[in-house]
């Protein structure tokens, strides 16, 4: 624990709007990449110097590139005293691991309903679209560990019903830490991919919370974006699969690349935007119906008219 205060404190004097997480094992700081003052939206890891952006969506293991262009000065330092994470950051080669939901993982609606936290995650489920048919669907639950605690857990299965994947989404407004995530390398990871036909279209959004009101095909990119060497991407390429592709209007840019791609080997794909300022899982369900009616055939006419920012779908 101490060694984990004093790499704390090294890296608070060398990044920006630092905010440390309850437990201590991460840090929210101001992306080098494209922060702003007061934004503290790059994720690290204390333990394994593994970083995120959730605005940017820069992202990898270890923190040499990342101290180099705030303050080329502090490497010697890094390396001195994170000496174990610098080895890790010359291994290329990723130790496999073992996703495990927390012990006492229990399904909200086989939940104690005398539990406070119980009570307060059910509400919180029910004000995000969640009912008790999408409850089942989405195998949604909660934990009373201090890790997970006071957060709605959603967790993804492979083809072969193997956990894969999850996230829980902290209930309090005041936790800036809002999504604790447990993953396999992120792409080979397809949410839910027991769920999903991939004979049939499929729609793809950006979140696990922005499919709870959809009653299609689907399946999220736990992001952003998609690279043509993730499993999701050679899954919908080797079964031609036609893709509807919906992600906030702020990811414009990043759908118009994933949307290019597909283009590429010939995949047919459809796409539209909520309107600006709105998110997905804000909308009711007959909204996102008609979002996903109304998404136009992409082709390279469409992506040119899409930048024009007076352009509407």
């Amino acid at each position: 624990m101490r060694i984990a205060k004093n790499k704390t404190s090294f890296l608070s004097s060398i990044f920006s709007d630092v905010i440390v997480s309850r437990d201590g094992l991460e840090i929210s700081v101001r992306c080098p990449d494209c922060g702003k003052p007061g934004k503290s939206k790059m994720c690290i890891v204390i333990e394994t110097d593994v970083y995120h952006c959730w605005v940017c969506d820069i992202k990898g293991r270890g923190l040499s590139k990342l101290i180099k262009n705030i303050d080329r000065s502090r490497l010697p330092e890094y390396h001195a005293q994170c000496r174990s994470f610098k080895k890790i950051e010359k291994d290329s080669a990723e130790i496999e691991k073992k996703i495990e939901l927390p012990e006492d993982f229990c399904l909200l609606l086989n939940g104690n309903r005398k539990d406070p936290d119980w009570k307060s995650i059910t509400r919180y489920a029910l004000s995000r679209g969640f009912n008790k048919n999408s409850l089942w669907a989405f195998r949604v639950g909660y934990s009373k560990t201090y890790e997970w605690r006071r957060r709605l857990i959603i967790p993804s299965f492979d083809s072969e019903g193997e956990l894969n994947y999850f996230t829980g989404r902290s209930i309090d407004k005041d936790n800036t830490f809002r999504y604790k995530n447990e993953s396999a390398p992120r792409n080979t990871v397809i949410f839910n991919e027991m769920d999903i036909d991939f004979s049939q279209p499929i729609l793809l959004v950006e979140g696990p919370l922005d499919l709870i009101k959809v009653k299609m095909n689907k399946t999220c990119l736990l992001g952003s974006s998609l690279s043509e060497d993730s499993l999701l991407f050679k899954k919908i390429v080797k079964n031609q699969t036609p893709v509807i592709l919906i992600l906030d209007d702020d990811a414009r840019k990043k759908a118009l690349k994933i949307a290019d791609s597909f283009f590429r080997y010939s995949i047919p794909v459809l796409i539209n935007f909520p309107a600006q300022g709105q998110d997905l899982n804000d909308l009711d369900t007959t909204s996102i119906e008609q979002l996903i009616a109304s998404a136009q055939q992409y082709t390279y006419n469409t992506k040119l008219k899409l930048k024009l920012r007076s352009y509407k779908l």
